[in-house]
């Protein structure tokens, strides 16, 4: 839901399809483009106002540009906006263009990236590379989520066969314990610094961490499939391969983002409340007139 920036390929606003495999045949898209803005103190309401513009003018279109919105609950104050690339960077280049050959969507998206720039501080622009072997049962039902864990990691150069090690460990250990997760990896090709990792967990409620916590927890069969060897092999990598890991939660704002019709009707109470809300106006209305 952003001006795309920092590469000169003259592309404009796009949406994301989702994360979800569920949403893609052959699983979550291969390369995203994540946007990250600094949201200043106090203006959250009126950015998120500002979004509408953006939404209306994707919805002109007739590309498959649905996307979802994350909002910071805790760490900074940011939004997230996550792009699907397509299959390669000549489709990612033809969106563009079709969607800056419309003279009415371009001045509109002008006028809001104005409006915009009032209310943020910055931008961050960053390109991510799916990768599949170091993800764990990546499909998920997007429909029914509504907060994401982002776990960021940024290894040192030269350790990055250590980390996948490391990745494909936890995820054995998971799959022994046929553990009810979901983690999606990417990792940041340009815009970051070099050995930079975004691992996506979705989740469907808050109160799903108390089980998180049940299941790592000391004396679950987590812990017991991943041994007594991992924890002197994940502390040696702490110790000499690790640069910084941070871990945040983020709840999906529906009214930023912009999602399938199939995804939508599976809970349109929460991803078109305006919609809904309107609906139940009209018929509450003419119940009355009816006398009902």
């Amino acid at each position: 839901m952003r001006k795309l920036l920092g590469i000169a390929l003259g592309l404009v606003v796009l949406l994301s399809y989702t994360l979800s495999a569920q949403d893609h045949p052959k699983g979550p898209p291969k390369r995203l483009q994540l946007i990250v803005e600094d949201v200043k103190p106090g203006r959250g309401a009126a950015h998120e106002k500002s979004e509408e513009v953006w939404l209306a003018a994707f919805k002109r279109t007739n590309l498959p540009i649905y996307g979802i919105a994350l909002t910071s609950m805790t760490g900074c104050n940011e939004a997230w906006f996550i792009n699907n690339m397509g299959e390669s960077w000549a489709q990612w280049d033809e969106w563009g263009k079709k969607m800056q050959s419309d003279k009415v969507i371009a001045a509109s998206l002008d006028k809001a990236a104005e409006t915009d720039g009032e209310l943020i501080n910055g931008t961050k622009n960053i390109y991510l590379d799916y990768v599949p072997e170091l993800s764990y049962r990546p499909d998920f039902k997007l429909a029914d989520t509504r907060f994401f864990m982002v776990d960021t990691v940024r290894v040192k150069l030269g350790h990055g066969k250590e980390f996948s090690e490391i990745r494909k460990a936890v995820n054995a250990a998971h799959e022994k314990a046929n553990m009810d997760e979901h983690m999606i990896v990417y990792y940041a090709s340009l815009g970051a610094a070099g050995g930079t990792y975004y691992i996506f967990e979705p989740m469907k409620s808050i109160a799903d961490l108390d089980e998180v916590d049940k299941w790592h927890g000391e004396g679950s069969a987590y812990q017991k499939a991943l041994g007594d060897d991992f924890a002197k092999t994940n502390r040696e990598f702490a110790a000499n391969g690790l640069m910084s890991t941070e871990s945040n939660m983020f709840a999906i704002s529906p009214t930023m983002s912009y999602v399938s019709e199939e995804v939508a009707k599976d809970s349109p109470n929460f991803w078109n409340p305006k919609t809904t809300a309107v609906a139940t106006s009209k018929k509450k209305g003419k119940d009355e007139a009816a006398g009902k």
